[in-house]
């Protein structure tokens, strides 16, 4: 019976020493203390904070399921002025939710989060911190509808794995939003007017979407430092930043973007493997696309009215980044730029395709320097000071099925490549229409009223020119449809012409 009441009494001693308070609501007034609320309150409270202006420093350590809620921005105030850190601090904790409170004059950060999960942040408005508006450090974040300005440093700078910011205004600060995390989202956030970047991405991967970055100081959006890789950039406005529209790395994909009047590029970057399809990317005063080292993907994008080039893909600039050229330009409509409409340097096997170049004072397409054995098929290129050219001595390439017109110097210009092959392009109303190569295959080629030599085989030997039809070019006295200096190094077979010097 002894033993019986003693295995009663240990049980009872185990149930009530693991009993905890049940969750409360309380209430704070003005001339209350927000931390001395905090501490009385059991994990799992709510706590109210009425409006007035709190004048103190708040610390959540430990803590599971706390709320603390204001009774709007502008009218509970909890001030860190005179304090000697950050005004809410909140550490080693889960699943805490601050909203509804102007949180501001923070010595350090307004808000500091660190070693927690599932904090939420939801509409305050945080100002006028000396470093960070809030800094996150954690896991499974939310900041969300937050109006966030005047941070000396940063607005938002987060760190960890899986946070989310969402539908922020964060304007009048040093740089707008720091993300050195994994697996996060950036969405539907208003991002202008501060002193630096945008939106700056760290690492990743990081998916950045919806987001309107306007008038800041420096980037708009700029992956930072060399190790971003991988990160999403999707349906974001991109207009008046100081710098480069959109900065990226490697490995990004940039997607349905507007891209508008910025200083700098509109879509620049240094790194191998970028995609970027279907971007608006119009009026930057640098280039409308400029990306150093090879292997991206560019498909159905829209550049126009840019001051520099309007796709440059620089390959031999990339130093160790350069892998194996093999660049794709595809389905592009590049127009009305102030260089070149698209120029590959250094860009060996890549593909340049449907793409629709115009209006632009350079050429329309050219290979730039050191381009070897790149494919040109399918392009209209209209317009432009000088229509397709080669790179300069270049190799290999492959030029078919193209549509070259109305260009001022020349149609397609070889600039002394040997070893290519022109075939079934029509080349019509260009200065000369087809010029500058050497041993290379010129097949069923249409070229006609080009104001030019038709076909102009004077730069080299050895060609094979056959089956092409080329009349109504030159004057017949000075330019003819068909001209070589040196006729008997080249093979003339079965072409229509009118008028010849051979």
């Amino acid at each position: 019976m002894k033993t019986g009441r003693m295995v009663l009494l240990a049980a009872l001693v185990l149930f009530f020493g693991a009993y905890s308070a049940p969750a409360a609501t309380i209430i704070v007034n003005p001339g209350d203390s927000i931390q001395n609320a905090i501490n009385a309150a059991p994990d799992g409270s709510t706590i109210k904070i009425k409006a007035g202006t709190y004048t103190e420093e708040i610390t959540i350590n430990g803590r599971s399921r706390l709320k603390l809620i204001g009774a709007g921005a502008g009218k509970t105030i909890i001030n860190g002025a005179g304090g000697s850190g950050s005004v809410v601090t909140i550490t080693a904790s889960k699943r805490i939710t601050l909203q509804q409170c102007t949180i501001k004059n923070g010595v350090a950060d307004n808000v500091f989060i660190d070693d927690s999960h599932g904090v939420k942040i939801l509409r305050n408005e945080i100002t006028a911190a000396t470093n960070q508006g809030i800094e996150g450090l954690g896991t499974n974040l939310v900041i969300q509808s937050n109006q966030i300005g005047a941070n000396v440093v940063l607005g938002i700078l987060v760190g960890g794995y899986h946070n989310l910011i969402v539908k922020n205004t964060i304007t009048g600060n040093g740089n707008g939003i720091m993300d050195y995390g994994s697996s996060d989202k950036i969405i539907k956030n208003t991002v202008y007017n501060n002193t630096g970047d945008g939106i700056i991405i760290q690492f990743g991967p990081v998916k950045t979407q919806l987001n309107t970055v306007t008038k800041n100081g420096g980037f708009g959006i700029h992956e930072a430092g060399g190790s971003a890789h991988q990160n999403v950039y999707m349906k974001n406005i991109v207009q008046w930043n100081s710098a480069d529209g959109i900065y990226v790395s490697a490995g990004a994909m940039v997607i349905k973007n507007t891209v508008t009047d910025n200083t700098g590029d509109g879509i620049g970057g240094w790194g191998p493997g970028n995609t970027l399809i279907g971007n608006i990317i119009k009026d930057n005063n640098g280039n409308g696309i400029y990306l150093v080292a090879d292997g991206h993907y560019l498909k159905g994008n829209l550049v126009a009215g840019n001051d520099g080039q309007g796709i440059y893909i620089d390959a031999s600039n990339g130093g160790t980044l350069t892998v194996t050229g093999m660049s794709q330009v595809l389905k592009n409509k590049v127009l009305n730029n102030g260089g070149s409409g698209v120029e590959l340097d250094s860009g060996t096997l890549s593909i340049v395709s449907n793409n629709f170049c115009a209006g632009n004072p350079g050429w329309g397409i050219w290979g730039g320097s050191n381009s070897i054995a790149v494919i040109y098929t399918k392009n209209k290129v209209n317009n432009n000071l000088g229509g397709l050219a080669m790179t300069a001595n270049g190799v290999l390439d492959y030029i078919a099925r193209n549509i070259v017109a109305n260009n001022v110097v020349f149609g397609i210009h070889a600039n002394g490549g040997q070893m290519m092959t022109f075939e079934k392009n029509v080349i019509i109303g260009n200065g000369t229409g087809l010029l500058g190569f050497g041993s290379s295959l010129v097949s069923r080629n249409k070229i006609t009223n080009n104001g030019g030599n038709g076909i102009d085989a004077s730069s080299g030997g050895s060609s094979l020119i056959r089956k092409n039809i080329v009349k109504g070019n030159g004057d017949g006295a000075a330019t003819f449809d068909l001209y070589d200096s040196s006729p008997t190094d080249d093979w003339w077979q079965k072409n229509q012409y009118l008028t010849e010097n051979l």
